[in-house]
């Protein structure tokens, strides 16, 4: 289903989702159902900007500043 979904099934898969749709009501209102999930994910997908990753050595900072404050022993009066 998801291969034929995507464009990527083949002739014989292709005519087994229409075979199925074509069987029922319901199998086609699924059918199409998914369809629009699936364009409504490409579409997000399309609209949502990519951003560059975080450079290795800003990751290992933000690390290690959490770390350190992880190991801190209690305020006085806590606990």
């Amino acid at each position: 289903m998801m291969r034929a979904l995507a464009a990527r099934a083949t002739d014989a898969e292709r005519a087994a989702v229409e075979a199925w749709a074509a069987a029922s009501p319901a199998h086609a209102r699924q059918l199409r159902e998914l369809q629009q999930m699936l364009a409504d994910i490409d579409a997000w997908y399309r609209a949502t900007p990519l951003r560059p990753t975080p450079d290795i050595e800003i990751l290992m900072r933000r690390a290690e500043r959490r770390q350190s404050r992880s190991e801190r022993p209690p305020a006085r009066g806590d606990g």
